[in-house]
């Protein structure tokens, strides 16, 4: 009987004892995934917040360029307005020096025919 209970306390101390190393498998590998989990929490928060500066740059960057590419644009329509308001005064002034070719032109032709009478008229006299 003794060799019973011995056998009996025997086993039942290996079995704690194969339990307890199963428990501390256990507990370390809780243990471990936590720790994983975790770093890879933290990575996943420090890329998210890694994209959103770098959204935030691109943001920026698109804005000024927007604003750069507006006022060029304002710039441009500006000096374009100003070509078509001189080009308009241009031709009106050439329009008017044309009238005024024209008349001198008709007055030549006027001043000649005069001339041309006046000088038969001499020669008739």
């Amino acid at each position: 009987m003794l060799e019973r209970r011995e056998l009996r306390t025997l086993i039942a101390t290996a079995t704690e004892r194969e339990e307890a190393a199963a428990a501390e498998a256990e507990h370390a590998h809780v243990t471990a995934r936590e720790e994983i989990r975790n770093r890879s929490t933290d990575r996943i928060q420090e890329l998210s917040r890694a994209l959103d500066d770098r959204i935030m740059e691109l943001e920026a960057a698109f804005e000024q360029a927007h604003v750069n590419y507006l006022h060029a644009t304002d710039t441009k329509t500006e000096a374009f307005k100003a070509l078509v308001t001189e080009n308009t005064k241009a031709e009106k002034r050439i329009a008017r020096r044309a009238e005024a070719v024209e008349r001198a032109k008709a007055a030549l032709v006027s001043l000649r025919n005069k001339m041309a009478g006046n000088a038969r008229e001499y020669e008739e006299k």
